[in-house]
């Protein structure tokens, strides 16, 4: 119901200069292997790193193409070829885990904190062109462990994976915060609403590259909270659906376009 419209102020766009070849072939490569714009465009603007290194483990090879993305969503680009017929005949997508630690934290065998899903280049079956999210990068000296291949036939890891553990070299990574894109970030008030019975807020928004990100708010009762942690999690999970009931009555209006809460998979 609110009516107060959000506002941002853009920086100005400087004319970027001629491409380098190294960064023309990783857009170019995102564009027609990954099928992900987004990110050869920010390549196209010099938000990128090249790494390419080479691990190995049994029958995978892995080859750490580039970083790219913006501050909250730092992307890593990997080529993935996977030295198994049998394998590659039966599986058009791949799932990766990677552990991306701070060097100084950074400890062997840790379990994954990133993962993404990668798809068969059409041409030779043994090569997977993968895109995921990473973490650290640009913040601090990043180790980056590859821990696990998952096979499947689609981007639903509740079919049913064929896993493989691994543990090739771990990547050291240190590049500088501007190899990401900024992020704009912006603080609200007066932008209340209710949906479902009850009132909420939007306090602030985090304008990424790749989505936006809204943060809302709702006001409870301290008197109505449990203070065991049982019925706290039951508590919480009430409250989670009364959001999730409301989304269908909810409408986001941006530049005049309306939008609606998609929910495909809960």
């Amino acid at each position: 119901g609110s009516k107060t419209p959000l506002t941002r102020e853009l920086p100005t766009p400087t004319p970027a200069p001629a491409m380098k070849p190294e960064q023309a072939e990783l857009a170019e490569h995102l564009r027609s292997k990954c099928k992900n714009e987004i990110s050869a465009e920010l390549v196209e603007q010099g938000y990128y790193h090249i790494v390419n290194e080479t691990r190995e483990d049994e029958i995978f090879r892995f080859d750490f193409k580039a970083l790219t993305g913006d501050e909250e969503n730092l992307m890593m680009v990997f080529d993935v070829t996977v030295e198994d017929a049998v394998l590659t005949e039966m599986y058009p997508v791949i799932r990766m885990g990677v552990d991306c630690e701070r060097e100084e934290n950074y400890e062997p065998g840790n379990w994954w904190n990133c993962d993404g899903y990668g798809v068969q280049d059409p041409e030779n079956k043994k090569l997977y062109h993968v895109i995921m999210s990473g973490y650290i990068f640009g913040y601090a000296p990043t180790v980056a462990e590859i821990c696990q291949v998952a096979f499947d036939v689609d981007t639903d890891s509740m079919n049913g994976e064929l896993v493989y553990e691994v543990n090739p070299e771990p990547y050291y990574v240190d590049v500088p915060l501007d190899t990401f894109v900024p992020v704009l970030r912006g603080s609200y008030s007066g932008m209340g609403f209710s949906c479902g019975g009850r009132s909420y807020e939007m306090t602030g928004a985090i304008y990424g590259s790749y989505y936006v990100d809204f943060e809302i708010r709702t006001a409870i009762d301290a008197a109505e909270v449990p203070t065991d942690d049982w019925g706290l999690e039951e508590y919480r999970e009430e409250l989670q659906k009364e959001w999730t009931e409301a989304w269908p009555d909810l409408t986001l209006v941006a530049d005049g376009k309306e939008y609606k809460v998609v929910d495909e998979d809960g």
